[in-house]
């Protein structure tokens, strides 16, 4: 799964969740993109690994994001969560943590937290 939002921009989550198969050498990887909101648009400016053993799947959801993205994640027996996070930003983010730091306290499954613009490679293209 790979939380979508506008900003932390999940470019570099879906970079590294494409590396870590490949490290991994999985044979068919099953990926869900979880947007918590209404504007769409989040997906417009992202690019895709376009492989044969690839299924993308988009999910859409309104609520409080980290309940939304531990409730799907149940829901499609989520194996990893590959989030980009961009830090703390507000009062409130200081006193319960960010959205990646309160999925990562308490998701049933493995999470791989990539920092804002990190990638794998300087120009990773698909």
């Amino acid at each position: 799964m790979i939380p979508v939002a506008k900003q932390p921009d999940a470019q570099s989550a879906i970079s590294w969740a494409w590396e870590l198969t490949q490290i991994l050498k999985c044979e068919s990887v099953e990926a869900t993109l979880v947007h918590v909101g209404n504007d769409n648009a989040v997906f417009d400016s992202l690019s895709f690994p376009n492989l044969e053993d690839w299924t993308w799947e988009v999910v859409v959801a309104s609520g409080d994001p980290s309940a939304e993205i531990f409730k799907i994640a149940e829901r499609h027996n989520t194996d990893l969560i590959v989030m980009t996070t961009g830090g703390r930003h507000g009062f409130l983010d200081v006193l319960r943590g960010s959205t990646s730091e309160q999925v990562t306290r308490h998701a049933a499954c493995p999470i791989l937290s990539v920092p804002t613009g990190q990638s794998p490679y300087s120009t990773l293209e698909f």
